[in-house]
């Protein structure tokens, strides 16, 4: 006579969520700067005009760098601004007085 035999087999098994954050959530880019995912933990704004810092934090034009009624603009690179000077006036920060 043959005897059956049940086994019953039960598995608790834990599986563990290995879960990265998004760096770009919530947004640290400011002033209408575009976030990029570097890594799994990193990221690097790319900033608008005449903005920069880690997070675009920073505006060339503010405070406004152009002496004697000069008008501040945006460029792109280092320094980030461009004065317009006024009549009479140049120089990078209008601070040279024509003769």
């Amino acid at each position: 006579m043959y005897k059956l035999v049940v086994l019953t087999l039960v598995c608790l098994c834990f599986v563990q969520a290995v879960y990265y954050p998004n760096p770009c959530s919530p947004y640290p880019c400011r002033n209408g700067g575009t976030c990029k995912k570097r890594g799994l933990y990193s990221y690097k704004c790319y900033c608008r005009k005449g903005y920069t810092g880690k997070n675009c934090q920073y505006n060339a034009c503010f405070p406004n760098p152009c002496l004697n009624g000069g008008t501040c603009g945006y460029v792109y690179g280092y320094p980030y601004y461009k004065c317009s000077c006024p009549y009479g006036y140049y120089g990078k920060q209008c601070q040279l007085k024509k003769y």
